[in-house]
């Protein structure tokens, strides 16, 4: 290594750019972040515009979403420590305000430990990346309404602000 490249490498270490090496611990079945931050103020939620077609058979099968999770004293998002997330969606448009009474066409669960097994590290931070399937039962509308709610022991859920989807050719 030139003395250029070890200078290079110097600073790119301080300024935090070094690999992803956190310390992880195996918890109940799923990974634990060294630093876990037990509460969530925010979800962010990310989804394709239409549904996606998973195999060779004509019509959708299921959604494609990215999920972040925030707190109001960090300036990344954060990984769910305990808890449990729900992904919903309802058929036709439900506005935010109507979620809480509003009845789920599709409901997926989601623990913090099977979240931790399918969360990653970007340049934003920590995330999830999930695929919804809802195998045979489609929705019959050509707009569906996706949420992801965490649920809370303590009150009301949090929901992620709705996002409004066209379910593209049937």
């Amino acid at each position: 290594m030139g003395p250029r490249t070890f200078v290079l490498l110097l600073i790119l270490l301080a300024l935090g750019c070094s690999p992803q090496k956190q310390a992880i611990r195996k918890v109940d079945g799923g990974t634990k972040s060294s630093a876990p931050l037990p509460r969530v103020d925010a979800i962010s939620l990310q989804a394709m515009p239409t549904a996606v077609n998973w195999d060779d058979q004509p019509g959708p099968d299921g959604l494609q979403i990215r999920l972040h999770l925030f707190q109001q004293t960090q300036p990344m998002p954060v990984v769910l420590e305990r808890g449990q997330l729900e992904a919903v969606i309802y058929e036709g448009r439900v506005k935010a305000k109507q979620l809480s009474a509003a009845k789920p066409f599709y409901k997926w669960d989601y623990s913090a430990g099977a979240l931790n097994r399918v969360k990653s590290k970007s340049i934003v931070g920590w995330g999830y990346r999930l695929s919804l399937g809802w195998n045979e039962n489609v929705p019959k509308t050509d707009t569906i309404t996706l949420s992801v709610r965490l649920m809370n022991p303590n009150g009301a859920p949090l929901y992620a602000k709705p996002i409004y989807l066209a379910m593209g050719p049937k």
